[in-house]
Formats: C-alpha cells, sequence, structure tokens
C-alpha cells in the first residue's frame, strides 16, 4: 500500500520502500513535537474599549429579562439602562468598570450565574457608583449591584433621581470593603448594608463581616443596615416583598458601630485597633448634637504618664438632647410645661405616653454605661459610677425641661406622630 502510495515498484524499489517503512516507524516509535504556547490576547487599552458596543445589544427583550431575573420593575432597570449602567456581553449582563472617569472594562456574569469575571482580561477591580461622591455626605455601600439596586427602587431613585447628597457605592465582593473609606468625603456617613453570611465552614470567617470591618478601618463614620434575619440579602428582601417603608425603617434603625475615630495608643499592646473617645464615641452615636449643643463631654489627661484620661465633665444639654428629636427622632421625647410633664413617643403603640423624670435618667444612664464599655483605653470609673448618680442624672432631666420644651398648644402634627387625642397626650400606663 506505502509503495502504491509513493509510486513505487514493490519489486524494483524494494530498498526504497523498507526505507519508506523504516521512516514511518521510527516516527510513531517518537513523541510527538510540542505545540507552540497560544499567547494569551493582549489586554484592550482603556481608550479603545467600546462600552457602547455591549449596551446596545441590551434590548427591551434583554433588560426585561434582566427585571424578571432579580424582582425589579421595568421603571428601574429602563432607568439603569439610560444612566449607561447595563449592557450585554455575550449575551449576559455586564456593568461598566469605570477608571479615572473611563471606562476601561466590563464586569461580566459568568453563563452558569455562578460567579463574574473581568473583561478584557487583567483589568483591575473598581467600585461601581451611583452618584457623585465629592457631593454625597451619605453613602450607601453594598457587596453587590443586585441589593444596590434593590434599594434603588425602593427608595424611589428611579422616579425621582438620587438626591444630590447622597450616593450608591458597590464594592462587587466581600473582599472589597476597604476602596470605600478611601474614596468618599471624609466627612460622610457611610450606611452598610451587610448581607446575612453564612460562616465559612472550614475557616468559621463570615464574608461579610469583614467587609464591614475593612469598611470601618478607613471610614470616620459607619452605620450598619440590617436585614431582617429570614432573607439572604437586600435584593432577596425585595423580592419577598419589601416595601418601601421597611427600607426606611431599617435605615432609621441603622446602628453606629466601631469607625476610624482619632488613634489612641494602646496601653496593652494589643492588636492597634481604633478606640474612640469617649466624647468621640457620643458624637457618633448621636451625629449633629455637638454642633447645636457643644462637645458631649470635657476630658482631662493626668500628669502622670501612667495614668490614662478621663471625663472630667459632661454635657447636660447634649445628654438632654439625646432624647428628643434631634437625638432619638424615631421616638422623641417632649416636655409640656402646661402639665409640668415629660412625655415619649412609642413607635410600638403609635401614642406619647407619659414618662417621669426617673425613667429619662434612667435612659441616660444606659448611655453612659454603653459609652463606658466602648472606650476601653480610658479611665471611665467617673462614666461608669460618678456621672450615673442620682444626683447628677437629676440635673440632666432638670435640663431637658428646656431643651425638650413643647409648645402648650403642642399636639400630634407637631411631630407628624398620630398620637395625643385632642392637645392631650395618652396617659394610659406602660411598660418601660
Amino acid at each position: 500500500m506505502l509503495a502504491k502510495l509513493r509510486g513505487l515498484d514493490p519489486k524494483k524499489d524494494f530498498r526504497k520502500t523498507a526505507e519508506e517503512y523504516s521512516h514511518l516507524a521510527a516516527q510513531a516509535g517518537s513523541s510527538p513535537a510540542p505545540a507552540k504556547p497560544v499567547a494569551a490576547p493582549a489586554p484592550v487599552p482603556a481608550e479603545k474599549f467600546d462600552w457602547d458596543a455591549l449596551r446596545k445589544p441590551a434590548d427591551a427583550k434583554f433588560l426585561g429579562n434582566l427585571a424578571s431575573m432579580r424582582g425589579y420593575s421595568l421603571v428601574l432597570i429602563d432607568w439603569l439602562a439610560k444612566l449607561g449602567l447595563v449592557g450585554s456581553y455575550k449575551g449576559q449582563v455586564a456593568f461598566p468598570v469605570n477608571r479615572d472617569g473611563n471606562i476601561i472594562g466590563a464586569h461580566v456574569r459568568f453563563s452558569n450565574g455562578k460567579g463574574w469575571f473581568f473583561a478584557p482580561q487583567g483589568i483591575a477591580n473598581s467600585p461601581l457608583i451611583i452618584g457623585d461622591l465629592a457631593c454625597a455626605t451619605k453613602i450607601h455601600a453594598f457587596e453587590s449591584q443586585w441589593d444596590a439596586f434593590a434599594f434603588c427602587e425602593l427608595a424611589g431613585w428611579h422616579t425621582t433621581g438620587n438626591p444630590a447628597d447622597e450616593a450608591v457605592f458597590i464594592t462587587r465582593g466581600a473582599a472589597n470593603g476597604s476602596m470605600v473609606g478611601s474614596m468618599i468625603r471624609g466627612d460622610a456617613t457611610v450606611y452598610a448594608w451587610m448581607q446575612n453570611d453564612r460562616p465559612n465552614a472550614k475557616t468559621g470567617i463570615v464574608p461579610a463581616e469583614e467587609w464591614l470591618k475593612a469598611i470601618c478601618a478607613k471610614s470616620k463614620c459607619v452605620r450598619v443596615v440590617k436585614t431582617p434575619g429570614g432573607h439572604k440579602d437586600a435584593n432577596d428582601w425585595l423580592r419577598a416583598g419589601a416595601t418601601p417603608a421597611d427600607f426606611a425603617d431599617a435605615l432609621t434603625k441603622a446602628e453606629l458601630v466601631a469607625s476610624a475615630a482619632t488613634p489612641v495608643a494602646s496601653t496593652g499592646g494589643g492588636s492597634g485597633a481604633i478606640i474612640p473617645s469617649p466624647t468621640e464615641w457620643l458624637e457618633q452615636q448621636y451625629p449633629g448634637l455637638a454642633e447645636k449643643y457643644g462637645p458631649p463631654a470635657m476630658l482631662q489627661t493626668p500628669k502622670s504618664s501612667k495614668a490614662l484620661p478621663f471625663v472630667k465633665t459632661l454635657n447636660e444639654d447634649f445628654l438632654a438632647a439625646t432624647m428628643g428629636s434631634d437625638g432619638n427622632p424615631a421616638e422623641p421625647a417632649i416636655y409640656l410645661p402646661v402639665e409640668k410633664n415629660f412625655y415619649q413617643y412609642l413607635s410600638a403603640d403609635g401614642i406619647f405616653r407619659l414618662k417621669s423624670p426617673e425613667d429619662l435618667e434612667g435612659k441616660v444612664s444606659r448611655i453612659l454605661l454603653d459609652c463606658g464599655r466602648a472606650c476601653p483605653e480610658y479611665d471611665v470609673n467617673s462614666l461608669l459610677f460618678l456621672h450615673r448618680r442620682s444626683s447628677v442624672l437629676a440635673g440632666v432631666s432638670r435640663r431637658a425641661k428646656a431643651i425638650l420644651k413643647g409648645s402648650d398648644d403642642f399636639s400630634d402634627g407637631d411631630l407628624g406622630f398620630g398620637a395625643f387625642h385632642g392637645s392631650q397626650a395618652d396617659t394610659g400606663s406602660s411598660a418601660i
């Protein structure tokens, strides 16, 4: 057969035919030559990346499928598309990656829905932003764009536009929390919308908690917005039927957490964690009160290098204001001079209830206790004992009569609560 293929006569060209067979045998016994490596495609220069080419395939059908998949309204998705935030990369949803004002690539969802990748290959992650970070003093931080879009949906940004002093900051993953504090204004408050992550089965680490720690490490003021435990995240909550009132209530109850306040040298030689002073802690818990009533406390540093700073004096006006509409807008207390009584709005009952001065003093005492426990790098004995004596707290409740004073004709309309019956508060007893 070989001789025929080579045009040889097996009898006349026997030697030549044998050489051909021998050559083939040698080739068969040897390893094939290694294939030349294929070079990876060179990254696309930022100025050549065509994001508009990804926006065009994101037509009405594509956007409708996206809305249906995540439980959003078509109006929201259309708004995001008009902002230039939604694209289609080979049929998969994609979001822009911006650097120095230029879109350098896309963050793309894998076709199986399990994970994301960047295109072109090799570009670095950067956050997805809605709003102007240079103007925003209220930052809504999210790990995922899905949760951020759920917030925009229920906050109504797609119909009213985002407020000039607010912005959404999407870190694209739990490992990127540190980028928040490095990019926002120094006076901004971060509202961190945490996901309800489960601990890693091997390490026990909770990704959402690590994300929050990274945000706190570089941000001056951070509040945690909690999603109800029955839901994985904000988008899951939306799909389960959350309302705008639910999200607004979660924001109102956002808890202030440890932040990057002025560093205090650690006395224990430990981790070097940043610990707030009692003054800083009170100002963080009740933002805005210091501007109106002055610093909450005066610290004194002992002459001895071995002694710790301590709280010498407390600002009674500041402490009294913590119970009013400035410090506790959800359940404010007021004082009616005509009746010589304090009343506090109780959200659970939907009405104002009569409160004694001792009730309010007990709340202030608790605030000072929490403050002392949050400031272990200070001598807090004065906070825990001296300033929590009844004689001291009585001074706060006396000042509260002026700070929390309501007009003689005060009614429920003054604070927007359906609380009073006529001009008289409900004086029924309630548990404190």
